[in-house]
């Protein structure tokens, strides 16, 4: 996730961007994401859809690379946060997986498992006998247990991190 998050800042012309000609002075801009202000809850939403060389819309079904934990520190804004950048970092709690192809398909969710719903915090995982934290996969009437690592390495559609 924070590959792609430093792929989408970057310095470029603006002749480049708006793909016109203009006098020989550059004219240098730069892209850049900044937060104002933390969410309780992240939710990224992946592009998984594209089209091709005939217009037609295909599904993207590689896999994009996340992590458990997220930093949001160079993503803030030095103005407001100032070095106060240690309540930055989200943990994973939920991820959407799409199966199926581009114009059906079904949604099934891994979440995080909590002690208990009174107390929702993403620092209370359970986790079993290794160490490792408990997922759920669910789809309908379907939940089971699975490995962190099957959640980690799924063709995500929609990310859901809590602020730790």
């Amino acid at each position: 996730m924070k590959r792609q998050l430093e792929k989408y800042e970057g310095s470029f012309e603006a002749a480049d961007l708006l793909k016109i000609s203009l006098p020989k002075a550059k004219s240098p801009m730069k892209k850049c994401l900044r937060f104002a202000r933390l969410p309780k809850i992240l939710c990224v939403n992946l592009q998984r859809l594209t089209y091709d060389k005939y217009g037609d819309v295909l599904k993207i079904g590689k896999h994009i690379g996340f992590d458990g934990e997220l930093t949001l520190a160079p993503w803030l804004d030095p103005k407001l946060f100032g070095e106060d950048k240690v309540k930055s970092k989200y943990r994973l709690s939920a991820v959407i997986r799409h199966l199926g192809t581009e114009s059906f398909g079904h949604y099934v969710t891994y979440r995080r498992v909590h002690h208990n719903e009174d107390q929702k915090s993403p620092a209370n995982g359970v986790t079993n006998k290794n160490g490792e934290t408990v997922w759920t996969y669910a789809s309908d009437e379907t939940t089971f247990i699975v490995k962190e690592r099957e959640v980690l390495a799924c063709p995500a559609y929609m990310l859901f991190y809590e602020k730790i």
